[in-house]
């Protein structure tokens, strides 16, 4: 991956940061389709003291 010389530290942390999104939009089909998908978080019952 290259940037423009002169590219400021902020630029290239959101240019990575959005080739990187990119990338995971790309595998994340492939993911839930090879583990499933993740079950919804759900409270624990409070344990009895």
């Amino acid at each position: 991956m290259r940037v423009r010389p002169g590219t400021n530290r902020d630029r290239r942390e959101a240019i990575l940061y959005q080739w990187y999104r990119a990338q995971l939009r790309e595998r994340i089909p492939e993911m839930v389709a090879k583990w499933g998908r993740v079950p919804a978080h759900t409270e624990s019952p409070a344990k009895a003291s």
